[in-house]
């Protein structure tokens, strides 16, 4: 399993994309937005979250 330590390593880049594009795709249809942040574009506002371990997720191999 991945955790969100992981996700920001060089070799799991892939899977930072396909777990922030599906919470970016989630907040453009209104979910709420889990920090205070400066920038207002889905993708930015996922990464942030993803970055201030705001999201948990599992991927299992």
């Amino acid at each position: 399993m991945i955790n969100n330590n992981e996700i920001f390593s060089g070799e799991n880049r892939h899977l930072l994309v396909l777990v922030a594009s599906k919470r970016a795709r989630q907040i453009a249809k209104g979910s709420s937005v889990l920090v205070e942040t400066k920038y207002r574009k889905p993708t930015s506002i996922a990464l942030e979250e993803l970055k201030n371990k705001k999201i948990e997720f599992k991927i299992e191999k």
